[in-house]
């Protein structure tokens, strides 16, 4: 691992004011909070990388440690011309309730961090709420867009109504919305934190289908898969999936100062490295996981243990 340069304190002082004022924070992680800094004493060997470039390395950032609870939010308004089926959200949350513990999530317990190491997520269904409020005006028939501070607001707004912890390393927070809408972020989903004492860190999943966000929608060697029946519901738990596992080796993201597992290129976090990437299928070939006798195709994430990607271990 390359030795990160030592200067004296002034002048570390006046670099770091030079790069505030020339390179603001960006939208997809504004934060004022101040985090402490860790140098990094978690040293991985990228020997059997191939290639070297997509090892993840810590950056001394925290990590979503020990059992992570996930909190579901169904931001769905009742005047919203498109609606979401029951069956998504029963899927939506089926995923959450089968993903801690198995042979995927258990990846992570390789990436630790100052906070700690992740060990599994649990999910009960007082932790989902259906929101039946209306999106801001802007937002009032499809296709149309949610800003990430109207995303925010209701991670914010969910919490305070359902009295749910708030923040920290051990709470994940995700919304839903219904077909047609997006955010100004942009792609097939993301995670971000709320900056704040105690961080809230978040995931956002549009609704993926054939009118709206096609090209969201899983590919798999030039054919469409949906081991549920439901290609909008196994896309959405794919992306699911690629958003919570970053959320928890990288929850305040490698774009802010406070980035923890990625590596240095382009798609640097463990579910960019292998986004379209499936491994084994089985189940005619409609599925690569299965947990607790439920079928699910989920792309695989980054192993530095394997030196690439992986459906588990």
């Amino acid at each position: 691992m390359k030795q990160r340069p030592w200067f004296s304190f002034p002048f570390s002082f006046f670099v770091l004011l030079v790069a505030f004022v020339i390179f603001p924070l960006s939208a997809h992680a504004q934060s004022t909070a101040v985090h402490a800094t860790h140098a990094e004493p978690f040293v991985v060997d990228c020997s059997s990388t191939n290639p070297p470039g997509q090892c993840l390395r810590y950056h001394g950032g925290p990590v979503m440690s020990g059992t992570v609870s996930v909190y579901i939010i169904y931001w769905l308004p009742s005047s919203f011309p498109s609606t979401v089926d029951p069956y998504y959200i029963s899927l939506i949350d089926r995923y959450y309730s089968d993903v801690g513990g198995n042979q995927l999530y258990n990846l992570l317990s390789q990436y630790p961090g100052y906070t700690g190491t992740p060990g599994s997520a649990t999910f009960a269904s007082s932790d989902s709420w259906v929101d039946t409020a209306a999106y801001p005006f802007s937002c009032s028939q499809p296709p149309c867009t949610l800003s990430q501070s109207d995303i925010e607001g209701e991670v914010n707004h969910a919490i305070a109504t359902n009295g749910w912890s708030a923040g920290g390393w051990t709470n994940y927070f995700v919304v839903y919305t219904d077909p047609g809408v997006q955010s100004s972020v942009g792609g097939c989903g993301y995670h971000n934190y709320i900056a704040s004492s105690n961080d809230i860190i978040y995931g956002y999943i549009p609704y993926p289908d054939s009118q709206y966000l096609h090209n969201c929608l899983l590919k798999v060697e030039n054919n469409l898969v949906s081991p549920n029946v439901c290609l909008s519901c196994d896309d959405a738990i794919s992306w699911s999936a690629h958003e919570q596992f970053e959320a928890a080796t990288d929850p305040l993201t490698y774009i802010s100062s406070q980035g923890a597992w990625y590596a240095p290129n382009q798609t640097p976090e463990i579910g960019d490295e292998c986004e379209g990437q499936w491994g084994n299928l089985m189940d005619n070939d409609q599925a690569n996981q299965l947990w607790n006798n439920h079928y699910y195709i989920i792309q695989e994430m980054w192993s530095n243990n394997q030196g690439g990607c992986s459906q588990g271990e």
